[in-house]
């Protein structure tokens, strides 16, 4: 059994009551599960089961960051992104979501009336180009991301019972970096991301 955490949209305070349930409930899950290991009195008869978080939105709240560095690059590039539009995309890849507001510009609009256009620029330059907003956010502007302690209790709770475990679409080194950055990288045994080789080129499955 895998559970995972994941909730674009925890910040908000009308989502706090359902955050604090949802948590109430996987909490009764996990110890089910660990109830379940003692009864049988087998050292690791629950081989399949570790708990899988999210990482931005969920264990660091990285989304309004996140938004800004989006807002400056589509200003720059007169690319529609809404705030709205941003929850509703989270957990594609940031080349994904580049390629989309390309594609419909591109369908929509002349190029003279688009600075994406006139540039030429490829959804990786876009991505490029918000790294360093980022960059810009975090190491000049001093602004970073808070860990989400409703969710990061969990892992602390269950770090040595159960494997532990991140998958993020976001970028392998702003993840690593944000977990280490609030002391709570070591409480992982795995962080997989989605620019990685392996998840972004999967070799497939023999025949």
């Amino acid at each position: 059994m895998q559970t995972e955490l994941d909730d674009k949209e925890h910040t908000s305070g009308d989502h706090s009551k359902n955050k604090c349930e949802a948590m109430d409930k996987l909490e009764c899950q996990i110890n089910k599960l660990l109830d379940t290991e003692e009864k049988t009195n087998e050292v690791g008869s629950l081989p399949n089961c570790a708990l899988v978080f999210d990482c931005d939105g969920t264990l660091l709240d990285t989304m309004p960051i996140y938004y800004e560095s989006w807002s400056r690059t589509c200003k720059e590039l007169d690319l529609e992104f809404p705030m709205e539009r941003f929850y509703s995309m989270a957990g594609k890849t940031v080349v994904d979501i580049f390629q989309i507001l390309l594609d419909e510009v591109t369908a929509t609009k002349e190029t003279s009336q688009c600075r994406a256009l006139m540039l030429g620029v490829t959804a990786k330059d876009c991505e490029n180009i918000k790294r360093e907003h980022h960059r810009v956010i975090e190491e000049e502007e001093g602004m970073y991301a808070p860990s989400i302690d409703i969710v990061v209790d969990i892992a602390r709770k269950y770090e040595g019972k159960l494997r532990l475990a991140v998958a993020s679409s976001g970028w392998r080194d702003h993840v690593l970096k944000g977990l280490e950055r609030n002391n709570i990288l070591h409480l992982f045994d795995h962080v997989v991301t989605a620019d990685e080789e392996e998840v972004a080129n999967p070799k497939p499955a023999p025949g």
